[in-house]
């Protein structure tokens, strides 16, 4: 799962309801989520229409753009920073890994 945000707060709704739906891409905003895409299927599989998942994803899209995001595929850049197959750093299930030289980073620095 990658989460972020600009608070805590929204970062941990945000995860509660990507649990209750059994994974996909929710933006909350100010204490409230303003909207979701369920892909309970792996995180990855909507059971919904192509019609509905696309009106879901453009409104999404949509918010992320009225909250000031300037990413113009703001969920897909995500979704690649989990993608451990493409070079540099990349985020995991063993923390962060350097692809290129198939080894973990160690985060914390005595």
């Amino acid at each position: 799962m990658i989460v972020t945000g600009e608070n805590f707060e929204d970062m941990a709704l945000c995860v509660n309801e990507i649990r209750r739906l059994h994974g996909g891409i929710v933006v909350a905003y100010d204490g409230e989520i303003v909207g979701s895409l369920p892909l309970p299927f792996a995180g990855l599989l909507s059971v919904g229409s192509i019609e509905s998942v696309d009106a879901k994803l453009r409104f999404l899209h949509a918010m992320m753009d009225e909250m000031g995001c300037v990413l113009p595929s703001p969920f897909m850049t995500q979704s690649f920073l989990a993608l451990p197959v493409i070079p540099r750093l990349k985020i995991t299930d063993l923390g962060l890994v350097d692809v290129e030289k198939h080894e973990i980073i160690d985060v914390v620095r005595e």
